[in-house]
């Protein structure tokens, strides 16, 4: 049976370990099943926030109006974000040029490969997966998407991860065969846990 997910689902699962593993896709299944539900999306507002921004073309300060608009569970986490964001966007030329999005395709497994932003940073074009999570951005994850972003929606552009919290933009190197073999496996034993659970 034929599965969609987003890439944060996806990756989700596959920088787990062990029965961990089984648990995100049970997650996930159950979140697919429900339908979106903003009580799973706790950074939605801030990363509608800044992709509006960018392509509004509008000082990233603006985002600091979110913070009067969010529940008070949020203030001091979209306080951090905000600021980190501010900082790395400091003194650098940001312009919007456009979106992009792709599908990854493996088997009966399909990923939405859906980065937030596309921009030209100094000139140059990047295509931009926003992570929002305090846990650090591992380097398993940080390399699955990196390869992912850059095998469908990076031509012509650096696939990028930004880790907002830490206000750090990480780029892809180049793209490796092992990285291909891995996510076949990894997309594979995927669908055969939603299919089993």
């Amino acid at each position: 049976m034929p599965v969609e997910v987003s890439l944060t689902s996806f990756l989700d699962y596959a920088a787990a370990t062990g029965e961990a593993k089984v648990r995100k896709v049970a997650d996930a299944k159950q979140q697919y099943a429900e339908g979106y539900m903003r009580r799973y999306d706790y950074w939605r507002d801030l990363r509608l926030a800044i992709v509006d921004v960018h392509e509004q073309a509008r000082p990233v300060r603006e985002l600091r109006k979110l913070l009067n608009k969010c529940r008070p569970k949020q203030v001091a986490n979209y306080t951090a974000a905000v600021e980190a964001y501010e900082k790395w966007a400091a003194r650098k030329s940001l312009q919007s040029v456009g979106k992009r999005r792709a599908r990854w395709v493996h088997g009966d497994l399909t990923v939405h490969v859906n980065p937030e932003l596309v921009l030209e940073i100094d000139g140059t074009p990047h295509v931009i997966k926003l992570y929002f999570k305090r846990e650090r951005l591992s380097g398993s994850r940080l390399g699955l998407s990196l390869h992912l972003l850059q095998t469908t929606v990076a031509k012509g552009a650096k696939a990028c991860v930004l880790d907002v919290q830490a206000g750090k933009l990480h780029t892809a190197s180049a793209p490796t065969p092992a990285m291909d073999a891995l996510l076949a496996g990894e997309a594979d034993l995927f669908v055969r846990l939603w299919n089993a659970i």
